[in-house]
């Protein structure tokens, strides 16, 4: 009902989070058992307003939100081992999504979100930054988020043959070319309208600390 950018439609989901996140904090922090009760209980309605989708796409939202607070903590260590292996894990948790949504869907997203956790949890307290690529990619993450299904579909209407439904090298290159064409776009996007968001998000920081 919502057109077929359902990764827009998402943030929908996600203005809750940002609502009921706080709420379970304060209901965590406060010491008043009537401000409890009232904070779980408006926590439980936005639980329940989320619906079964919504529900279960909070858990990535949490993890992440918990992987961030670990990583900010002093003192935060990576995993143990080589640093190039839980990117290797990442790129075979991607790889296997899509048979693991048509096998075994209830695994997909949980096997995602363990994989980049594993590369989050690996990354913290590193003393050598990522390489600079990785930084712009993290940058322009949510304009490519925002844009890149109706650009998917409109790129797959255009080339769309029978080379996209046979395995093979001719398919590979296909995803590899229009994966590349979508990043390059959404640097573009990103340059137009998001390059200045985090030294506004930093300004209003210094105006209103508590916010």
């Amino acid at each position: 009902p919502f057109g077929s950018n359902l990764a827009l439609w998402s943030l929908a989901y996600e203005w809750w989070l940002y609502l009921l996140f706080p709420l379970m904090v304060l209901a965590a922090r406060s010491r008043a058992w009537r401000e409890q009760c009232l904070l779980a209980l408006l926590a439980a309605g936005i639980f329940w307003l989320l619906g079964p989708r919504g529900r279960w796409l909070s858990l990535a939202w949490f993890v992440g939100a918990l992987v961030a607070q670990r990583r900010a903590a002093p003192g935060a260590r990576g995993l143990p081992g080589p640093r190039l292996l839980p990117w290797l894990g990442l790129v075979a948790a991607l790889a296997a999504k899509p048979y693991l949504a048509s096998s075994f869907p209830l695994l997909a997203m949980p096997v995602i979100v363990g994989a980049t956790v594993g590369v989050l949890w690996g990354e913290a307290g590193r003393a050598d930054p990522l390489p600079a690529f990785a930084v712009q990619l993290g940058s322009s993450s949510y304009t490519l988020y925002a844009i890149h299904m109706p650009l998917a579909i409109l790129a797959l209407t255009v080339v769309s043959g029978p080379f996209l439904q046979e395995p093979g090298p001719t398919r590979w290159l296909a995803v590899f070319g229009l994966t590349g064409g979508l990043l390059l776009f959404a640097q573009g996007w990103w340059w137009l309208f998001e390059r200045r968001t985090d030294s506004l998000r930093q300004a209003l920081t210094r105006r209103r600390p508590l916010s």
